[in-house]
This record gives C-alpha cells, sequence and structure tokens, in this order.
C-alpha cells in the first residue's frame, strides 16, 4: 500500500499537470485567434497580403460638400462623367452626343407646326445640327405629348428636368453639332472611313475651275471617237449624219460637268438595216413558201404510193 506521503504527491502533480494543460490550450487559442504578422506576410503559405486601404472614404455629408460637389451637375454637353472622360470609357470611339432638351425640343415643334412646308424635317435638321431620323423622332414625340395633355394623361416633367440636369443636356444649336465631330484616335488601332471635309459655300464661285472637268471632257471625246469607228451591221441610208446631229450647248471655257450630246435618229427607220432583220410581210412570205414545198413533199410520196398496185 502507499504511504499517504506519496498520495498527496501524486494528487498535486495531477492537479499541476491539469493547470499547466488549461494554460497551454488557452496560449495555442489566443495564438490561433490572433495570428502573428510573420505568418501572414510569409511567403511559404502561398498567399498575398489584403491590401489595406490607404485612404478612408470620409462621413457622406462631408464627401458631398467637399470631394462630391463636382459630381452633382454633368457639364452642358458632356453627359456622364463619374466613371470617366467619356460616357462609355470601356468604348471611347463610342462618343454619343448629349441629349436635346426640351426648349430645344419645343423650339422644333413650334417652328414645324407653324409653317410645315418651309420647316421640314430636312430643314429643321439643318438648321440645329441634328440628324434627320433623331428630328423626325423628336417632331412624332412631340406629337404623342400633345395627345395626352389634350387627354389628360399625366407627363413626367419632373423626372425629365432631373435627368437632363444629370445628363448636361445641350441647350443651343452650337453644343448639338458634337455630331460631326471625329471619333478619338486609340493606341494600336487605326479607324478606316470616309474623309470628311467642309467646304464653305462662298468658297465655290461659277468661275472657279473645276479639277476634273478636264478629265472628264477627254474621256467623252475619246469615248466619242470609239464609238463612232464601231460598225454598226449595216449602211445607213437615211437621216443625217450623227456628226452633224451633236447639239453642243455649254461654253467650253466655263464647263464643269461633263459635256452632254444629243443626237437626232429620228429621220432613220434602223441604224442596223441589211444586218439580217425581216419584216413581217417577207416573213409571211418565207412561211407560206415553205408550206407549198412541204405539201409538194407530200403528195409526192403519196403518189408514189397509189402508183405502185397499177404497175403491178
Amino acid at each position: 500500500m502507499a504511504s499517504p506521503a506519496s498520495s498527496s504527491r501524486s494528487a498535486a502533480a495531477r492537479v499541476l499537470q491539469r493547470q499547466t494543460g488549461a494554460r497551454a490550450f488557452s496560449t495555442s487559442a489566443q495564438t490561433c485567434a490572433e495570428p502573428s504578422s510573420s505568418s501572414t506576410s510569409s511567403p511559404s503559405r502561398g498567399r498575398k497580403p489584403r491590401p489595406q486601404r490607404a485612404n478612408v472614404l470620409p462621413p457622406y455629408p462631408e464627401w458631398v460638400s467637399g470631394q462630391g460637389k463636382a459630381y452633382e451637375s454633368a457639364p452642358v454637353g458632356r453627359g456622364p462623367f463619374w466613371i470617366g472622360s467619356t460616357p462609355f470609357p470601356l468604348n471611347p470611339t463610342f462618343n454619343p452626343p448629349p441629349p436635346l432638351s426640351q426648349a430645344v425640343r419645343d423650339q422644333m415643334w413650334s417652328l414645324h407646326s407653324q409653317n410645315p412646308s418651309a420647316n421640314s424635317v430636312r430643314v429643321l435638321s439643318g438648321r440645329f445640327g441634328v440628324q434627320m431620323e433623331r428630328v423626325t423622332a423628336v417632331l412624332r414625340l412631340k406629337a404623342l405629348e400633345h395627345e395626352f395633355v389634350k387627354k389628360g394623361k399625366p407627363l413626367q416633367t419632373p423626372f425629365q428636368k432631373q435627368m437632363e440636369r444629370l445628363l448636361g443636356s445641350a441647350q443651343d444649336a452650337r453644343s448639338i453639332m458634337k455630331e460631326a465631330d471625329t471619333a478619338p484616335s486609340s493606341k494600336g488601332a487605326n479607324f478606316r472611313g470616309p474623309i470628311r471635309e467642309e467646304v464653305p459655300m462662298s468658297a465655290q464661285s461659277e468661275d472657279t475651275p473645276s479639277s476634273i472637268a478636264p478629265a472628264l471632257a477627254k474621256e467623252a471625246t475619246e469615248r466619242k471617237e470609239r464609238m463612232r469607228t464601231i460598225p454598226t451591221g449595216g449602211p445607213a441610208t437615211k437621216g443625217p449624219a450623227p456628226s452633224k446631229a451633236v447639239v453642243e450647248t455649254v461654253d467650253q471655257s466655263r464647263r464643269t460637268r461633263p459635256s452632254l450630246s444629243v443626237t437626232d435618229l429620228s429621220s432613220r427607220p434602223s441604224s442596223y438595216q441589211g444586218a439580217g432583220t425581216a419584216t413581217p410581210a417577207s416573213q409571211g412570205k418565207r412561211f407560206h413558201f415553205m408550206n407549198a414545198i412541204v405539201f409538194l413533199i407530200i403528195l409526192r410520196s403519196c403518189l408514189k404510193q397509189m402508183a405502185g398496185p397499177w404497175r403491178q
């Protein structure tokens, strides 16, 4: 049997062991809950450290009165610019014009309703610098708007005003002319298309020589000579000669367009006379002659067959 002293020592050892295990467990749990900076930044685990935000956004009232003040209203003619300098930053070549304001649309409708013939779609398109398809759509929507007003249907006028403020609607025709702007150049890409050249009406004059008129006149002369030498298939017996029937009324010194030649061949029955053509009268005579020959051949064969028994 163990003595009381040894039993007390073993009991004390067991208590000490329990306390040591509890202390070790709490230490390991704390280590797992709060990993050290060396373990998170260690490259041996294959994980990248989470990037820390450098600047923390201020509260919303402070941001609106400070940095967000610039985004309260869009610049006129630019449209949304919160995520880039263009409405579609991922496609900078697509730079659509800003939407038309209500004032511009009202002006279009007023001019067109007063005099539709003088202020047609084409005239309004040139006056405001808007495509004709867009002008047509504006006039149709304005007519529908007036119809809604007559029927007493409510219009979303407040929503329209706020959207015009946010999108930077164009207020005059000069800002609408953005439709004619060329697309911005992009690195590593070549956008091919027709070359657009604007020439003012004041620069054009009747005395200004054309750059292509001499080449066109030379080509017309050469073509006329080639057509004159082409055989027509038969002799021309009636009517004036083609060289005498050409009418030329354009002054050669002021010619800006290709020459116009008019040849009168109404007095001639056909330029291809004698080239194998046949009139209906001659065709009828030929048909009767062929029928007579066929009839004679059949009659001869019948007479031969009938004369056979008589010879026997």
